[in-house]
């Protein structure tokens, strides 16, 4: 979330986006993000000011996508869904991506400090993959 409210800062298209971001599940309720991706976003210039908050299906009424991190997300919000047109909207965000098409973007909480170097190049990837679809494509109309 925090890399694609950036992209919308650097391509002058903030107030067309609304971004944000969720999980499935309280555990991390009201949690900043793991010091170690607010370090790694910060080295690249980008800020977070967000706390983790819980999906909400009205969600399906206000956004006109919903991106997943992993098949089992994608599969839980789409079962979350209330009729075709909210499942419609759910995506897999790799499915945007030049380098990671299809892939999962693993949890990298495990993975050490070189998880989330490698978790960030997926977010970057697949979030400027994710701009150019939805933003790129409907200001050259």
């Amino acid at each position: 979330m925090g890399y694609m409210r950036h992209l919308a800062s650097q391509h002058g298209t903030k107030k067309q986006l609304h971004v944000d971001s969720c999980g499935l599940h309280a555990h991390f309720l009201g949690s900043a993000p793991d010091q170690r991706m607010q370090s790694v976003a910060h080295r690249r210039g980008v800020f977070f000011d967000h706390r983790a908050q819980l999906f909400e299906t009205a969600f399906f009424d206000l956004f006109q996508a919903i991106f997943g991190v992993t098949k089992e997300v994608v599969s839980h919000l789409r079962l979350l869904a209330h009729n075709e047109d909210s499942r419609a909207k759910v995506y897999l965000a790799s499915d945007f991506s030049r380098q990671f098409r299809g892939l999962d973007i693993p949890d990298p909480y495990y993975l050490g400090d070189w998880g989330f170097e490698e978790n960030w190049e997926m977010i970057e990837d697949c979030c400027l993959g994710i701009y150019e679809f939805f933003i790129m494509r409907s200001r050259s109309k």
